[in-house]
């Protein structure tokens, strides 16, 4: 198979260019607790990598707290040795050699001669290994010649030609050869289980490929929905001051109406009661002449003359009295606008949009009552009693709500 476990799969947006990969591996390849390239890295239980000095400066009382997440895990059982790093960190190693000829280190494009089994940079290739004795040499670059190079068995200095799946080791003939039968079983050729560990390592790869992928879904979705929240409430707040400036500008237009009112009403009862008032003291001197009239003929009159007249005096003083005069105020002082329930009026075509579906027969009544409330109220946060409960709602939307909800309407 293709040598990269990468090759075939959608990575669009997580590929990167030579000098980013570079970047990034360099990256990798620093400990998070000493930024320093690691030397014998540790994987922790939270999957974070530290280097085996850091381990021993992270260690306390049994525990070691990781320097990245500072997630506790125990010494024992919750450190193993990171062999991925550790490859990495020592492939890094070998690919900074130097050329075999004129010694020059970190130069792109290096090579590596299997038959003088040394490493050569592309002049010195170009210039030495390029004249005819050189030419049965094989020279290969330098990253195949480490891939392609045999491993030898440790016990038995024999080139390892098997792996053991069951002890997850490599083998020699030798080694093989030891093994129980059962264990034999179990083992296969280098190339057969490099085909066998490369197809499980490429769908764990790929699976957590998916995963990465699901990660950068959802951190869009969510910045997207992050975009649309401050979108939504600047739309929110926008609604909110127009619908505060048109409510106040229609509690403003019946403020001036209400006042408007009161101003004519009081101007009408003061005309009537001026009119009483002038009827009455254009009535006070006409009486007040007859009983001084009256008193002077009492007072003069002998007792002939006084029988004779008295019978048309007393009928013209009883005329008098019996006349209709409007002695009690023509109308009260008190003047009514009802102005909590005009105030609520004035405000339902503004509040009201969203219950066009229910009957302003069944709630308007009940409305009318929690926005007069709302309205004659100091207390702000909306704290009314309802049907014996104490219901906290902060807005007059809130309370038509809730009130529909009482009243079992759907709406």
């Amino acid at each position: 198979p293709d040598n990269s476990i990468m090759s075939g799969l959608p990575l669009e947006g997580f590929l990167h260019s030579d000098q980013e990969t570079q970047n990034q591996r360099n990256d990798i390849l620093l400990c998070p607790g000493c930024n320093k390239e690691y030397d014998k890295p540790y994987l922790l239980r939270c999957c974070h990598s530290i280097c085996a000095s850091c381990v021993s400066l992270c260690q306390h009382e049994r525990l070691i707290t990781c320097p990245v997440c500072r997630r506790r895990c125990a010494a024992e059982d919750g450190v193993r040795e990171d062999g991925l790093l550790a490859h990495l960190v020592e492939d890094r190693q070998k690919s900074e050699v130097e050329c075999a000829n004129c010694e020059k280190k970190n130069v792109p494009d290096m090579f590596f001669c299997e038959t003088c089994s040394q490493p050569l940079c592309q002049s010195c290739r170009a210039a030495v290994h390029s004249t005819k004795m050189f030419t049965t040499h094989t020279v290969v670059p330098l990253h195949n010649s480490f891939r392609n190079r045999q491993h030898i068995c440790d016990a038995h200095n024999e080139p390892c030609v098997m792996f053991s799946s069951n002890h997850n080791r490599l083998l020699c003939i030798k080694c093989f050869n030891e093994l129980e039968t059962a264990d034999r079983c179990q083992c296969a050729d280098i190339e057969t289980a490099y085909h066998s560990s490369f197809d499980v390592l490429t769908q764990s790869f790929k699976a957590l490929q998916q995963l990465l992928q699901s990660f950068g879904e959802s951190i869009s979705s969510i910045n997207k929905m992050v975009e649309e929240l401050h979108s939504n409430a600047e739309t929110e707040k926008k609604g909110i001051e127009s619908l505060y400036e048109s409510l106040l500008d229609a509690l403003e237009n019946e403020k001036v109406a209400l006042l408007d009112a009161v101003e004519r009403r009081r101007d009408n009862k003061e005309k009537a009661f001026s009119e009483q008032l002038e009827s009455l003291r254009e009535t006070v001197p006409h009486i007040e002449a007859h009983i001084s009239t009256c008193q002077n003929f009492t007072e003069t009159a002998n007792k002939y003359e006084l029988l004779h007249l008295s019978h048309d005096i007393v009928g013209h003083l009883e005329w008098l009295r019996d006349q209709p005069y409007q002695l009690t105020p023509v109308d009260d002082s008190q003047i009514e606008t009802n102005m909590k329930e005009e105030f609520a009026r004035c405000l339902q075509p503004l509040l009201m949009d969203n219950f066009t579906g229910v009957s302003p027969l069944l709630v308007m009544p009940r409305v009318n009552f929690f926005v007069s409330q709302l309205l004659s109220t100091a207390d702000y946060r909306g704290r009314y009693m309802v049907d014996t409960k104490i219901l906290a709602c902060p807005s007059i939307q809130s309370f038509i709500c809730l009130l529909c909800q009482l009243e079992g309407i759907m709406l």
